[in-house]
């Protein structure tokens, strides 16, 4: 040992001074808390689904209700769709045979004229709608 070491031997120790001993404890918390929430991810799907996982549970078996439901039924749409495309014509067939009887039964001679079809024009040709403001 050399004469610095046996000095420092022979001196007592003095406890350290409390509020340095605050500053330094303190200083370790922050450190400590500041590596706690680098480590840790600022929210998990964890924490999002823990709290009410009953909840959850019931929102997936509605989502799965509703995907057989709909499921189920995309074969049905197309029959009904294609009985309703059947039908259709005779329905319009119907009209006009009781539009006919209406007349003959109200001795209308003359023919209610039957609006146009729809032909469709140029955009060059419509009519011109202009608005100030």
């Amino acid at each position: 040992m050399n004469d610095f070491e046996s000095q420092l031997q022979k001196q007592a120790l003095r406890p350290v001074p409390s509020h340095w001993k605050k500053q330094m404890l303190d200083a370790a918390r922050r450190e400590a808390i500041s590596q706690e929430l680098a480590r840790k991810p600022a929210w998990s799907w964890h924490e999002l689904f823990w709290p009410y996982p009953k909840v959850w549970a019931g929102f997936a078996a509605a989502w799965l209700v509703v995907l057989l439901l709909n499921v189920s039924s995309h074969g049905d749409s197309a029959s009904a769709s294609s009985m309703a495309a059947k039908t259709a014509p005779e329905k319009l067939d119907g009209y006009e045979d009781r539009q006919r009887l209406l007349a003959e039964l109200l001795d209308d001679n003359r023919r209610t004229p039957t609006p146009p079809a729809f032909v469709p024009r140029r955009r060059s040709e419509a009519p011109i709608h202009s608005v100030a403001v």
